[in-house]
């Protein structure tokens, strides 16, 4: 084994979890590959260059800070500011002490979405979206438990129900989990 092979840190291989990428001037859509205690390989669907710094969320109350060292064909490779445990960065959802779930990550949209509510046709902004969900402002009306159907140009319908509803701002669960290419399709072409 050569020493380009050799990783200071064992890795997990394959994990495939839709990840968050940020800093101060992008948010954008990456898919974890693989993990270790001090970095990661990333499918990135965002622009970042060599020396970047970076937040990755898998969860959305969950961050790990690190700098982009290497990149080729769409993958990048970061290393962690602090080590990790990688038990922790690679926790999935769970039901909270107070009956809250742990959230995917959300990213920040602007996309005009038609919102069909039994027979009746809104019109909607979604203002944010993760894997399991969306957050929509209308000056519609919504109630809790309707059954929604979400219509996106070019993009697949997604069926979902209405969690909760404040003035303008509606929370939606999907009734399926989207895919990472699902995902993307649902952002901003310079965010994909």
């Amino acid at each position: 084994e050569s020493s380009a092979d050799r990783r200071e840190h064992s890795r997990h291989l394959t994990v495939m979890r839709v990840a968050r990428l940020a800093n101060q001037e992008i948010e954008g859509l990456g898919v974890v590959r693989n993990v270790s205690e001090g970095g990661m390989m990333i499918e990135a669907h965002v622009e970042v260059d060599i020396g970047d710094g970076l937040t990755i969320s898998l969860l959305e109350d969950q961050q790990v800070a690190g700098k982009v060292v290497w990149k080729r064909e769409g993958l990048i490779g970061v290393a962690f500011d602090d080590s990790v445990s990688v038990d922790e960065v690679l926790a999935r959802p769970v039901l909270q002490g107070d009956g809250k779930r742990t959230r995917l990550p959300r990213l920040t949209v602007e996309r005009e979405a038609l919102v069909h509510v039994g027979d009746r046709k809104i019109s909607a902004m979604i203002v944010d979206v993760s894997q399991r969900g969306a957050k929509l402002q209308s000056t519609s009306r919504f109630h809790v438990n309707d059954q929604i159907l979400i219509a996106l140009a070019d993009c697949r319908h997604v069926r979902g129900t209405v969690k909760w509803h404040s003035g303008e701002t509606v929370g939606i669960e999907f009734h399926r989990l989207l895919g990472v290419d699902e995902l993307v399709q649902w952002l901003p072409k310079d965010q994909g």
